[in-house]
């Protein structure tokens, strides 16, 4: 058969889909010798390589000498190690890990030590993906992942060969390669580190006496498993949260082999590394391989190494398939799967599209890094961002905004400080939704109308000359006017009732020009100088404002003032901000197991 297609069903929608197509992509780059690619078709990936290749004829004898994924070395290991080639010596990597480890629990006690005198935690040369192994392990998932490793290196030659050939030859056909039977076979276990659904056992609503079983072979085939125990080392990645673990693994929509495996999964690596909570790891993955992508995109300085131009990162990758096992004691069960789709906001057209990319990716990571998961309004805010990376609903964007600009407000109240969102990449992110994901749909004109008209950016810039801005005034000593905390939650609670917004907008219009007023007669009167005069909200903002409403609808509007009106425009004084505080366990403080 000839062929230079694959097609990896996606039969679990979890993270054991990915890791097949990509472990599939890795043996055929063995196998051929030539780059393979991978596009995600809907209900199955297509891995191709970039000509035609006689699969009869392929040197399968090359899975003798190395089988595509590293053994993993352990003390007491049933089965023998290759005698050539990497091995991953779990031992030894451990013992860097808990050196370094130690080592930072010195600093943090801010002792020297010998170690910290050569270099610090670089002189340990721990391996970015030593989290990986390391949880991977406590999901004992070394039993069947070293069996088959020695079983294919010990294999029959052309029964290994007749094998694989017909499993690839389903898998041009479009079929499942679980339901092709082998000469060469190996019984694997089903372990949910490498898939999250399965596992033994069964469940009934009535106690009759289940009796404990395998899952059906389509769950537990060699030929999957083998995939996957190569396509972890590629698209996967594992934290430990406490003693509960996260994995995740990148879901390519459009990218090569070599993109993912050598750069894309560094950002992966780089952002799990940074051992955050798990909304954290979600948001920060998600960012920053985005921003990666822009990046290679060829649009700036760098040369390219992908094609991006008009397209989106989501475009090239889907997102992060996670899967969060919860500690129960004496083992760990799956609580949770979820996926993080990579943001779509607009296309990368230009060097100036690739520069908004990375200075909105840039702010928005310096916005939620300071967020703790373990301070319940700080949680919410987590979770509605990451909700709304995960969708094309710029509602969801405005909601995290203006919720995010009350808690600007409120954090500042309490002596600390925070940055905030800007005018300038709000609208960009507001109106290119808008753009190419078509959210609103059915209404003339657009967010970029509304983001442009007078009457609404003259009521924007006086909510916030009356809320946030007065309120830096304060923390200078330089507060002259009212502070109107209970503003944006006024607003956000008009969402969807006209009457309401209207009334929460002009009550605060009369206040604020009443205000302007007094201040503008003690200025008469021979008042205290150095006073700031602010402009007065007229009728005709407020009539544009009206009509603005009538033709959006006041949830929309509602929420987009609150966003714009909370955040910070470009020319305004940007508060340091303190680091945030570390969490209350984090990856590195977690025993090596």
């Amino acid at each position: 058969m000839i062929s230079q297609s694959f097609k990896v069903l996606k039969k679990t929608g979890s993270l054991a889909d990915p890791t097949m197509a990509a472990g599939l992509a890795s043996l055929l780059k063995t196998l051929t010798d030539v780059e393979p690619f991978i596009r995600d078709i809907g209900p199955y990936y297509e891995v191709s390589v970039g000509r035609p290749v006689d699969i009869d004829k392929l040197p399968y004898e090359r899975f003798l000498a190395d089988p595509g994924y590293l053994y993993v070395k352990k003390a007491k290991e049933k089965t023998k190690p290759p005698e050539t080639g990497e091995v991953f010596d779990y031992e030894a990597e451990k013992a860097k890990a808990e050196a370094r480890r130690e080592a930072r629990k010195a600093k943090k006690a801010k002792a020297k030590t010998e170690t910290d005198a050569e270099g610090g935690e670089a002189s340990f040369d721990v391996r970015p993906d030593w989290y990986l192994y390391q949880q991977l392990n406590v999901l004992q998932a070394y039993g069947s992942y070293n069996g088959l490793h020695e079983a294919i290196r010990q294999a029959d030659p052309a029964r290994l060969a007749s094998s694989v050939k017909a499993k690839l030859e389903a898998l041009v056909e479009g079929r499942d390669p679980a339901t092709v039977d082998t000469d060469f076979s190996f019984a694997v276990s089903p372990v949910q580190g490498f898939n999250p659904l399965v596992g033994k056992g069964v469940n009934r609503p009535k106690t009759d006496g289940p009796s404990v079983s395998s899952l059906d072979k389509s769950y537990a085939d060699w030929f999957d498993e083998w995939l996957r125990y190569v396509g972890m080392a590629i698209v996967g990645m594992a934290s430990p949260l406490g003693k509960d673990i996260k994995m995740l693994a990148l879901s390519p929509s459009a990218l090569s082999l070599t993109a993912l495996r050598q750069e894309i999964r560094k950002e992966l690596l780089a952002a799990v590394g940074l051992a955050w909570t798990s909304s954290q790891i979600d948001i920060s993955g998600a960012l920053k391989v985005a921003r990666r992508l822009v990046e290679g995109s060829g649009l700036l300085e760098r040369d390219e190494e992908w094609v991006l131009k008009e397209f989106t990162p989501r475009d090239l990758i889907a997102g992060i398939h996670t899967a969060y096992f919860k500690s129960l004691g004496t083992g760990k069960a799956v609580s949770n799967l979820s996926f993080i789709a990579l943001p779509g906001w607009f296309p990368v057209r230009d060097a100036q599209s690739a520069r908004d990319w990375l200075d909105i990716i840039g702010e928005h990571l310096g916005v939620v890094s300071f967020l703790r998961e373990d301070r319940s309004e700080e949680y919410s805010l987590l979770r509605t961002y990451r909700d709304f990376l995960s969708g094309d609903d710029v509602t969801a964007f405005l909601d995290f905004a203006s919720a995010y600009g009350i808690y600007v407000m409120r954090t500042r109240e309490r002596g600390r400080r925070v940055r905030q969102l800007t005018t300038v990449n709000l609208g960009k992110v507001v109106e290119g939704m808008e753009r190419t994901r078509k959210v609103v749909e059915g209404m003339e004109g657009s967010f970029g109308s509304v983001l442009a008209s007078e009457g609404f950016q003259n009521v924007a810039r006086a909510m916030r000359r009356g809320t946030v801005g007065e309120q830096f005034h304060k923390a200078q000593g330089r507060q002259q006017y009212d502070i109107h905390y209970g503003l944006f939650h006024e607003l956000r609670r008009s969402a969807g009732f006209k009457d309401r917004l209207l009334k929460a907008v002009a009550d605060f219009v009369c206040a604020y020009n009443a205000e302007n007023a007094r201040m503008a007669d003690r200025t008469a009167s021979g008042g205290k100088g150095g006073i700031r005069r602010r402009p007065q909200v007229t009728t005709k903002d407020l009539e544009e404002f009206v009509a603005i409403i009538d033709a959006y609808g006041a949830e929309t509007i509602a929420l987009l003032l609150a966003a714009y009106a909370s955040a910070r425009e470009p020319r305004e004084e940007e508060p340091e901000t303190a680091a945030p505080e570390s969490p209350a366990a984090t990856a590195s403080e977690v025993p090596a197991g």
